[in-house]
């Protein structure tokens, strides 16, 4: 039966395809929209379903992931490996003119090698000079001393400084002190002889007087006996007066005579005890002028080794050594003829050591969140292997105070990381830069973001 054309208008006007669309031909009525719109609200309802279970699975998974799921945070900062002893800066205290330098930047050094040599047109002729002053001193001081020990010879030291030992005038002044002892001594013993001379003649003179005493007791003991015989014929009336006077005189002349004697004999005592003393006092006033000398001697002598030392060490530093082994960083002073300033430096030297030290520039901010014995992890941008694997270690030492630099005028914390020793290679060298993760203590996402406002309503509350 063939369709009219009305009933196939009205086929085409509208007619639902697959899911909730409409294929509109030549127009619809009211009820085919109505029709439309009922599939559409099914479709959209069931998706905004869909959309909001998968909406509430992540705020609640991620709720719980942030509430609950700690996360690893880091200090970031950057250092510089170091050797363990630092890098040996090499100065001069004294200063002087380059003469030599035996090393080149790059060179390995041992320990005590000769780097650079300093003119020696200053301080050798003083140390010469200090040097033969002392031996002189020496030389009489021994002079000296052998006139302390009533010494008939000098007695020289054993040995001199091998600069001065056959210097013509050490010699010159040796014999010049033989001599003068030998004078000195002469002195001595010519005062010695002529007051022991004195002493002896008064001591002959005191035994000539005792042996004339003798014959005046003897004659003074006649003439008492005679007075007192003639004193009994006087009494009796038998002895003129005259007589008996004069024999009076007589006994009385000898005991005077008697006294003279012992007077003098006194006399010449008294003069041998002056001459011993006298004797005592030329050896004493010898002894004293040697030993007066002696303790001038000492104190110059003394002065003048401490001297001599001092200039030793200067000289000794002429030559400039490396104190240990390692490898020449840095040279100041690389010409001939060049000045150094007292205390400049001249050389540097990296240490060669099994042990090195990162030196970390830890920020004031960070420095809460920073303790000694804190576990880091080290990357090195240099080294490819590196740099892909971080390099365990950990903070042994962080300074007590910030150290500001021309790299960092605000100041920062020095922290020295110490690199595990089963990491450490031959790659791993002084002067390698590396990024440094100090580890903090874990929190989760929730305590991050809260930290600002928990920070904020607690300096509200203690304002």
């Amino acid at each position: 039966m063939t369709d009219t054309p009305e009933k196939q208008k009205n086929e085409a006007v509208a007619q639902p395809q697959t899911g909730t669309s409409l294929v509109l031909r030549d127009g619809f009525d009211r009820k085919d929209l109505q029709h439309w719109n009922q599939n559409m609200t099914d479709s959209s309802t069931g998706h905004r379903r869909v959309a909001f279970i998968a909406f509430l699975s992540i705020f609640v998974f991620g709720g719980l992931w942030a509430a609950f799921a700690e996360l690893g945070g880091a200090v970031i900062a950057s250092g510089q490996i170091i050797a363990k002893d630092r890098n040996i800066i090499i100065q001069h205290l004294e200063g002087g003119i380059i003469e030599e330098i035996n090393v080149r930047e790059g060179e390995t050094v041992t320990e005590d090698k000769v780097l650079a040599r300093l003119q020696d047109t200053q301080y050798g002729p003083q140390l010469r000079a200090n040097k033969l002053r002392r031996a002189i001193l020496r030389t009489e001081l021994a002079r000296y001393r052998a006139e302390i020990a009533m010494a008939e010879t000098v007695t020289l030291p054993a040995s001199y400084d091998a600069e001065v030992a056959d210097d013509p005038r050490l010699h010159e002044a040796q014999a010049s002190q033989i001599a003068e002892f030998e004078a000195s001594r002469r002195v001595l013993q010519s005062q010695l002889t002529i007051s022991k001379n004195r002493e002896n003649a008064a001591a002959g003179r005191a035994e000539g007087q005792r042996e004339v005493l003798i014959s005046d007791l003897k004659a003074a003991e006649l003439f008492a006996k005679e007075l007192e015989g003639r004193k009994q014929l006087y009494e009796q009336g038998d002895l003129a007066q005259p007589v008996y006077f004069q024999t009076q005189r007589q006994a009385a002349q000898a005991q005077a005579q008697v006294a003279t004697r012992k007077l003098e004999i006194k006399r010449a005592e008294d003069e041998i005890i002056s001459y011993q003393n006298q004797q005592e006092q030329i050896i004493a006033d010898y002894l004293r002028d040697a030993n007066t000398a002696i303790v001038q001697l000492q104190k110059e002598l003394n002065e003048l080794s401490q001297r001599v030392e001092r200039m030793e060490d200067i000289v000794d530093r002429l030559e400039i050594r490396s104190p240990s082994k390692g490898t020449v960083f840095r040279i100041a002073k690389r010409s001939i003829g060049e000045v150094v300033r007292p205390g400049e430096a001249i050389f540097e030297i990296f240490p060669i050591t099994d042990t090195y030290t990162l030196e970390v520039n830890v920020n004031v901010t960070d420095i809460e969140q920073v303790y000694n014995g804190q576990p880091v992890d080290v990357v090195f941008p240099s080294n490819r292997e590196r740099a892909m694997v971080p390099v365990p270690g950990k903070i042994i030492y962080l300074s007590p105070t910030t150290i500001t630099s021309e790299q960092f005028p605000m100041g920062t914390y020095i922290a020295h990381v110490e690199i595990d020793p089963d990491q450490q290679d031959q790659q791993i060298l002084p002067g390698n830069v590396a990024q440094v993760y100090i580890k903090t203590e874990p929190q989760t996402l929730l305590e991050i973001l809260a930290r600002p406002i928990t920070r904020f309503l607690y300096n509200s509350f203690k304002g």
